[in-house]
């Protein structure tokens, strides 16, 4: 297999000789596509976001929801990395939270690194036009070496005024062993020694003669936004963080009259069982022109998004012959999705995912951790972790040490707390081939603090036939506002909005009680009173201001399709709102069903959140979520908890909140968990890419 350098284009400083070595330690976020047209770059079906952080030394990354991650040496490099890819933006987010990174290490300060707010170049970076160059239906773009190319690109529209600087950068390297690497980089401003260039980085020349006929390379363009620097937190070094967007191409190097078939996949990798410690190998069998002797053509090997060439590796820890390779001494973490590219120049082809899973035991791996919270006396305590391993692990709790009786599930539930409830709790989990224990939680158990559900919102991607319904229920009279928004929504950047939203509310009865088309200006200090966002002024928005008692339906229409925002807030009154839950149909990547939600107040509240799917076929509900799998994530976008296959301790609970019943063994998710004041979101999504109708609910558990 032909190796080549897969550029780190973040901050790749083409400095003078004369001034010092840098070293770099970051937080990037980067959206990556890659072009096979003239038409434009399309999001990289291998990963199109990654987040990425590297250093000059060894450190540990502490995420601004408090999860930690070990840099990982990279041979290739030289120095620490963490990086991973993600198909959509929202997965990247949720993994890896806008905020305030730190890096800790025996060799360095610790430092911080912000990424506060989005700040990615608004131009997607790609080639516009080539001189002397056409895109072939294979989708490589091929030259004539023996005159010069130019290749002319999108201008960077922030590049002067975004952050600390913005920084472009080109990179071409060979694919075929002829040592071809050209480079150029410009920053708008004057940092780390290098000069400022005004004007953005617009095309780029090869010469006549530069590359080589029969040859295959590989380029990438990337706009970079500097969002923050320094470097003076680490002597000789700069420290910083960006925001990045990079597109990728194949070039093809070809004299007139001259050309290369397409490669053809005949044979896919095929997944694959193997045991820790030892070896898998995949497989792919691809002819170019009818023949299987595919000569020099490069391979290249992917795991989860992330090329194999860029992994950090020790040894032999992989080899490969092009068509073949091995993953040797392995590990839980070599488990994934394996695929490779072949590129001739006549076209590129990436193979269907292969899976390497593991057959044989596998220690335990706590996944999410406890967390402690301030709680009332009287109240319903909830602790809940999540673990791996094969085989299952066992979990037993511990408060101060010492094991709770009877304490053996995932979740931990005290009932009608007091003051001798207060510790610290852990949880220990184990199995045939090793243990864990986990990170202890603090409690601290107060009284007569509040504490409440005060509202629940949906954004939905509707059809025009759809309609979503919300529903909630109160304890005794409340005024509740019910909000759907469409048009609004544009002006936070979003397109393809509902045009016009319609409310309809319903009793118990299923008696409509009320509705609204578009809102009333009337209502714009209700909005303010419970912290929610102004709608603009005369736009063709729903909202409706009513008190009811019991429970309610709000469903939300429109003659059109597109997003929606619905909202259900609590606007005062005696009662107490005590459940609110959405029905909609989940689809995968920004289409699963999330709903947000916030405890307010100063004390923790225990709430009992499911996702429901299969359940809703004894309902009449067709096409339901088979397996639903249910997330809930801080306001910093970490995971804290996650349920796949709810645990039938929890029926009773269910049944004490006036929940129905779920069916024993099925595929429904569940989650009973405590959770300190705060803003959250719980995710709905189906097991394996799968769709269909769920609903999200979140009940309030005295």
């Amino acid at each position: 297999m032909s190796s080549f350098r897969f550029v780190i284009p973040l901050l790749l400083l083409a400095v003078p000789a004369a001034l010092p070595a840098q070293s770099f330690y970051f937080v990037s976020k980067q959206q990556q596509f890659l072009q096979t047209s003239a038409t434009g770059a399309v999001a990289d079906p291998l990963g199109a976001f990654k987040f990425q952080a590297k250093a000059a030394t060894s450190v540990t990354l502490t995420l601004p929801g408090g999860g930690t991650f070990p840099s990982v040496f990279d041979n290739k490099n030289s120095d620490y990395a963490l990086r991973q890819f993600f198909a959509t933006k929202a997965a990247l987010d949720a993994a890896f939270p806008n905020g305030t990174y730190r890096m800790t290490g025996a060799s360095i300060p610790a430092i911080s690194l912000n990424l506060a707010a989005d700040n990615y170049p608004v131009v997607t970076p790609q080639v516009t036009s080539v001189t002397n160059g056409t895109w072939n239906s294979g989708g490589v773009l091929v030259v004539n070496p023996a005159q010069p190319t130019t290749l002319n690109f999108s201008t960077f529209s922030g590049y002067a005024t975004s952050g600390v600087a913005g920084l472009i950068n080109f990179y071409l390297t060979s694919m075929s062993g002829d040592n071809v690497t050209l480079e150029t980089e410009v920053f708008s401003q004057a940092i780390f020694g290098a000069p400022a260039t005004p004007t953005p980085l617009t095309s780029y020349s090869i010469p006549a003669g530069r590359l080589t006929s029969g040859r295959l390379y590989r380029a990438w363009l990337v706009f970079d936004t500097v969002s923050t620097m320094d470097t003076t937190s680490i002597p000789g070094s700069a420290v910083g963080s960006l925001f990045s967007k990079e597109v990728s191409f194949y070039l093809a190097a070809q004299a007139p009259g001259t050309s290369t078939p397409p490669p053809v996949i005949v044979t896919p990798p095929t997944s694959v069982s193997a045991v820790l410690g030892g070896s898998a190998t995949f497989t792919i069998t691809v002819t170019v022109g009818g023949s299987t002797q595919v000569g020099n053509i490069p391979f290249i090997w992917s795991v989860n998004g992330q090329e194999i060439q860029n992994l950090s590796s020790s040894g032999v820890k992989y080899s490969s012959t092009g068509s073949t390779l091995t993953i040797n001494n392995l590990t839980a973490a070599d488990a994934g999705d394996y695929t490779v590219t072949v590129v001739t120049g006549g076209g590129v082809v990436t193979s269907s995912p292969a899976t390497l899973s593991f057959a044989g035991p596998i220690p335990p791996v706590i996944t999410t951790q406890p967390r402690g919270a301030t709680v009332n006396a009287g109240s319903t305590l909830a602790l809940t972790a999540t673990a791996t391993g094969t085989p299952t692990p066992a979990f037993q709790w511990r408060k101060d040490g010492q094991a709770i009786i009877g304490a053996t599930s995932d979740t931990l539930v005290l009932a009608n707390v007091t003051a001798a409830t207060a510790g610290n709790y852990t949880v220990f989990v184990s199995n045939s081939v090793g243990s864990v224990t986990s990170n202890p939680a603090a409690i601290v158990v107060t009284s007569g603090q509040p504490s409440r559900l005060p509202n629940l919102s949906v954004r939905a991607n509707l059809g025009a036939s759809q309609t979503l319904i919300v529903g909630f229920a109160t304890i005794g009279a409340k005024t509740m506002l019910v909000r759907g928004i469409g048009p609004t929504l544009a002006a936070f950047g979003l397109s393809g909005v509902l045009p016009d939203p319609v409310i309809e509310l319903f009793n118990s009865a299923s008696v409509k009680i009320d509705e609204n088309n578009d809102w009333s200006a009337s209502l714009a200090s209700a909005f303010a009173d419970v912290g929610a966002f102004a709608l603009t002024s005369g736009s063709p928005d729903a909202a409706l201001l009513r008190s009811v008692s019991g429970p309610h339906t709000a469903q939300i229409k429109s003659v059109g399709s597109g997003v929606v925002l619905v909202e259900v807030y609590d606007s005062g009154g005696t009662g107490k709102l005590v459940n609110v839950s959405a029905r909609n149909a989940v689809g995968t990547g920004d289409n699963i069903l999330i709903a947000g939600f916030v405890v307010d107040g100063t004390a923790a509240k225990t709430l009992l959140i499911r996702g429901v799917g299969a359940k809703l076929v004894e309902f009449g509900v067709g096409g339901v979520l088979a397996d639903a799998k249910l997330e809930i994530y801080n306001a910093a976008g970490a995971k804290i908890a996650e349920n796949d296959n709810w645990n039938a301790l929890l029926q009773p609970v269910a049944r004490s909140v006036g929940a129905f019943d779920l069916t024993l063994g099925s595929r429904d998710a569940a989650l009973l968990i405590t959770l300190a004041p705060g803003t959250y979101t719980a995710q709905i999504s189906g097991i394996g890419g799968t769709t269909g109708e769920a609903i999200v609910e979140v009940y309030e558990v005295p």
